[in-house]
């Protein structure tokens, strides 16, 4: 039986990230059959063969796909960019400004996800009364608060995905007082928006903390991971029934380094898409390869050093 009501998507790519997005998106269509789906993507300049390519997935689902441009003048100058997070990162920031005023609630999905089920219970969350509901993050807890200028107890949100109450991001001015944080910290921004983002609604605490089956990161399944047993236990109670699969180590590029029991969910829903011909191997130059390998040593690096903070802590 469909429902009355209608559940906003909301995302950001370019060029380069448009199959990505699309296989995203076809899981969560498949999925998500029996809902009323409205999505937003967050843009620049796509090509013709990019924007057909999101107007036949609409048609296909027979759901409505609204392509948001995002202009130069959209953006502060000068954000802080890396090999790894480009100016679509900043993207959903804008959604305040750039959606229409009359939608007050979304969730905001990366591209390096897989909706694996039925998002109603997700969409249903309340988060009258704040900015939004996310899930804890599995690498930086703890890592990045002195930094930051947080409490070393406060919990990091990995903001791949997001449900966010717009009103309050409105009303609250949060998108002018992350790009504040941003422009004013730039060597503090290690994860771009992320960061900004923990600092300006984690430090008031302006969210709700949602089960990590919402934002299942594959890095919560490294032995290296400690967390406490309330977690761990959630862990494994959701490890085989997620909502939201997070590849932390994405599932299309030759030299990602981990190979998760995931992976085959995202070859299924590849190839049901209208880019399942589209190769899993990015064609990376050298210097983007060199940084996603020093992206993987950071990560390394992250792990021993919360072992020594989880071990000091108990």
């Amino acid at each position: 039986m469909e429902t009355t009501f209608t559940i906003n998507i909301l995302c950001a790519t370019d060029d380069h990230y448009v199959p990505y997005c699309g296989i995203m998106l076809t899981s969560l269509f498949e999925n998500n059959r029996q809902h009323q789906l409205c999505t937003y993507i967050l843009t620049d300049e796509l090509t013709e063969k990019n924007l057909s390519m999101f107007s036949q997935l609409a048609e296909r689902y027979n759901t409505p796909i609204h392509m948001v441009k995002v202009s130069a003048g959209d953006l502060p100058q000068s954000l802080p960019l890396t090999a790894h997070y480009s100016l679509p990162t900043y993207y959903r920031l804008l959604a305040p400004t750039l959606l229409p005023s009359d939608v007050e609630r979304i969730i905001y999905f990366d591209c390096d996800m897989i909706i694996d089920s039925d998002i109603e219970s997700l969409w249903n969350e309340n988060i009258d009364t704040v900015a939004f509901g996310g899930v804890l993050d599995a690498v930086f807890q703890g890592m990045y608060h002195r930094d930051w200028n947080m409490p070393e107890n406060t919990i990091t949100i990995n903001t791949g995905m997001l449900l966010i109450n717009l009103q309050y991001w409105r009303s609250h001015s949060i998108a002018e007082r992350c790009f504040d944080y941003i422009r004013e910290h730039p060597t503090q921004i290690k994860f771009v928006d992320q960061s900004a983002i923990n600092h300006v609604v984690m430090k008031e605490k302006e969210y709700v903390l949602l089960s990590i089956k919402y934002n299942f990161q594959t890095f919560f399944l490294h032995k290296e991971m400690l967390f406490n047993e309330h977690i761990a236990d959630e862990i494994k109670q959701t490890a085989c029934s997620c909502v939201v699969i997070h590849y932390t180590s994405k599932p299309w590029l030759k030299y990602s380094y981990v190979k998760d029991p995931y992976h085959h969910k995202y070859l299924y829903y590849r190839s049901i898409s209208l880019w399942k011909n589209y190769p899993l191997v990015c064609n990376f130059t050298r210097g983007q390869r060199m940084s996603l390998f020093l992206y993987n040593i950071a990560c390394a690096i992250c792990f021993r050093k919360r072992t020594q903070i989880y071990n000091t802590s108990q």
